[in-house]
């Protein structure tokens, strides 16, 4: 069984671009939801069979059209707190700063 932030870093990766590792991405995430509770399984279960049955460039295109082209559905929450704003830029700023202190490795993206 995986801790707390397996199951958070699983879904994490499931919701990041569909690239040729997204297929054994969407196993690992539901491995990992087996600790959560049934119906958050059974849903990101629904949405995976959907994401499978998708050709690569279309799930591109989902990928694109729900996370880079719409504001209220971005993955960055500094969009979410901030917008297009000088303060965006200094959180992230800031949330490097505090990550170096953590054991949490950064990835290509804040």
């Amino acid at each position: 069984m995986m801790g707390e932030w397996s199951v958070y870093d699983a879904l994490a990766s499931a919701l990041t671009y569909p690239d040729s590792g997204f297929e054994t991405r969407l196993d690992q995430c539901l491995i990992g939801l087996d600790a959560a509770d049934k119906s958050t399984r059974e849903r990101v279960e629904l949405w995976a069979t959907c994401m499978r049955d998708l050709s690569r460039e279309k799930r591109e295109e989902a990928y694109a059209r729900t996370f880079d082209m719409s504001p209220k559905c971005t993955l960055e929450i500094g969009w979410h707190l901030f917008g297009e704003t000088y303060d965006r830029g200094t959180f992230l700023v800031w949330m490097r700063e505090h990550l170096q202190g953590c054991t949490y490795e950064e990835a290509t993206e804040l």
